[in-house]
């Protein structure tokens, strides 16, 4: 494929007048989690929302946008759930992810290192697009 000279498209722009634009810098403070299971099960056992989890079947919904030590995330928030006496399972919430299906959804979390046997418990990826319209 050969592309157009430079210039070659300039005429689109021709009548567009486009904003006043500032470069702009961010600094983010280096906030470096060492022990990343310590933090998790230390935010999840703060939160008074757990002790509702007891004895209930709860779905933790797991993504695929890119963080950081997902399968470790993942699989702590799982113990700690269970340790409070969850029946725990996983369900992708990822959206179009995976082509939108339930496999490619459920193949796209095994990549990511989340799986039921990684993680110990089922996955549960039942959920099929509908067409509208």
């Amino acid at each position: 494929m050969t592309l157009p000279p430079l210039g070659y498209y300039d005429h689109f722009l021709r009548d567009v007048s486009l904003p006043r634009m500032w470069g702009v810098r961010v600094d983010y403070e280096d906030r470096r989690v060492e022990d990343v299971p310590g933090t998790v099960r230390e935010e999840l056992l703060g939160c008074s929302a757990l002790k509702r989890a007891a004895g209930k079947r709860v779905a933790l919904a797991v993504g695929s946008r890119g963080l950081a030590n997902l399968p470790v995330l993942v699989k702590t928030t799982v113990e700690v759930l269970r340790e409070q006496g969850a029946d725990v399972f996983l369900v992708p919430a990822m959206g179009s992810h995976g082509g939108a299906t339930a496999e490619g959804q459920r193949l796209l979390l095994e990549q990511l290192g989340v799986s039921e046997e990684t993680m110990g418990v089922p996955v549960l990826s039942e959920i099929e697009p509908v067409e509208i319209g």
